[in-house]
């Protein structure tokens, strides 16, 4: 078939869909605010999505899954918890 005619037709033919892509723990970390314990500690509450294995010592997260999270979260309410760090250092604010 010559090139014109190929091209022609590949224009006519559907987008084929786009995978979804997989992130690994940094970007998880960076995209949620939450740290690496907190997103394990989630995950086996089962209120964060299960990783994919990539390897035997290796996984990541489907980009939608994560974002699908986020999304659900109430309005007005962030990923990160309020550890023991953040309520000293309120108390310490409220103090002063």
């Amino acid at each position: 078939m010559p090139t014109h005619l190929r091209r022609a037709y590949q224009a006519t033919l559907p987008a084929a869909p786009v995978a979804d892509s997989i992130i690994r723990m940094p970007d998880v970390c960076a995209r949620t605010g939450l740290s690496r314990a907190t997103i394990y500690a989630r995950i086996a509450a089962g209120q964060f999505p299960r990783p994919v294995q990539l390897g035997p010592r290796a996984v990541g997260w489907k980009t939608s899954l994560v974002d699908s999270w986020l999304a659900a979260l109430p309005s007005g309410v962030t990923a990160e918890p309020a550890g023991p760090r953040r309520r000293r250092a309120a108390q310490i604010g409220e103090a002063a």
